[in-house]
């Protein structure tokens, strides 16, 4: 396994030194103001080529930011961006502790690691192959019970301590890494609005004993959620998330100094609802979820920040990002790394 994780001054030295210019700096971590990500194209092996590529070409070029997830492409991403990251630092592109890796559990995920040729046709039986991996593979692997099985199917996602734990360590093994810098609870609000509030937060204080005991054991930087919606929706929304309700929760577990450290949702030029709907509470007051993280003290990250090219027709892709990176709100953001000719353009921006 690779030792070690993310430093906050050599991450910082390490973008001085490739000349970058726009980053962020937590108490944890110096990071690009532009991250890779790695969601998208189909879980086979000349899509993995591309990535790693892609992600190596945009490390040596200065993003030290590189996101993923264990349901990403049938746990691919994760794997390929464990090579890249080897490769790189093998090729003294950058060490261990200038970047920061991140990867989230929720979904259950499908397994294509041994998968050489996978084309469109997949996505027939993807759901199938899901719950097959999940009754057959995750379930004898892990402790649970009959009623976290069900609901677990019902929803298609999980925060249950047993089922995180278990992707927790597989997404270790996937990455080859001793230490996760950031672990994600992926989607949670789908478990949320399946299982109800009472259950959800039962189950998170759990869930959240478990990510501080990986702290303490050194497998683990810090945690938080990764969501689609949960941030985005109306307070009444069964499915919304509550900031300072999800912070009470880790102070549960965790003390007054716990590690519930970033939020990732959905923000782009032209995707604004994070910095314009006031749907969460701190005491009697409406704030953004932009401006809830801040007083707070949670790092943003975003994703779908071009917008799956939905906005090209209004803005540019330079507009999009430049729009992200001068948000002093925002972190980082994420961009699709899959493609290497347009690597240089992409983080042109942070230079």
């Amino acid at each position: 396994m690779i030792n070690g994780y993310c430093n906050l001054n050599k991450s910082k030295s390490f973008l001085e030194k490739k000349g970058v210019k726009k980053y962020f700096q937590d108490n944890l971590f110096t990071m690009s103001k532009i991250g890779c990500g790695t969601y998208l194209g189909l879980p086979n092996e000349t899509v993995d080529k591309m990535y790693i590529e892609s992600i190596k070409k945009s490390v040596t070029l200065g993003v030290n930011f590189l996101d993923t997830a264990i349901n990403y492409r049938g746990m691919r991403s994760e794997v390929l961006l464990g090579k890249a990251v080897k490769e790189l630092i093998e090729d003294n592109v950058v060490a261990r502790n200038e970047i920061i890796i991140a990867t989230k559990g929720g979904f259950i995920p499908a397994d294509y690691r041994e998968s050489q040729d996978l084309d469109e046709t997949y996505v027939k039986n993807h759901k199938n192959r899901i719950r097959e991996f999940f009754l057959n593979h995750i379930c004898k692997e892990s402790n649970l019970k009959k009623e976290q099985i069900s609901d677990a199917l019902g929803a298609g996602n999980s925060s249950h301590k047993d089922f995180i734990s278990w992707c927790f360590e597989e997404s270790r093994k996937n990455l080859n890494l001793e230490t996760i810098d950031i672990y994600y609870l992926h989607n949670p609000s789908n478990y949320l609005k399946y299982i109800g509030e009472e259950k959800f937060y039962s189950d998170l204080v759990e869930t959240f004993k478990y990510l501080e005991k990986q702290i303490e054991k050194g497998s683990l930087k810090s945690y938080g959620f990764a969501t689609s919606s949960g941030f985005l929706i109306d307070e009444k929304n069964e499915a919304h998330l509550s900031l300072s309700k999800i912070l009470e929760t880790a102070k549960i577990a965790g003390g007054e100094n716990h590690n519930f450290k970033f939020i990732q949702l959905p923000f782009n030029k032209n995707r604004k609802d994070a910095s314009v709907l006031k749907n969460q509470t701190i005491g009697t007051n409406s704030f953004t979820i932009l401006e809830a993280a801040e007083k707070l003290d949670i790092s943003v990250i975003t994703n779908i920040s071009l917008d799956q090219s939905k906005s090209i027709d209004k803005y540019t892709i330079d507009e999009m990002i430049e729009f992200l990176v001068d948000n002093k709100k925002i972190s980082s953001s994420l961009l699709g790394m899959k493609t290497i000719k347009y690597v240089p353009k992409n983080i042109k921006n942070i230079l």
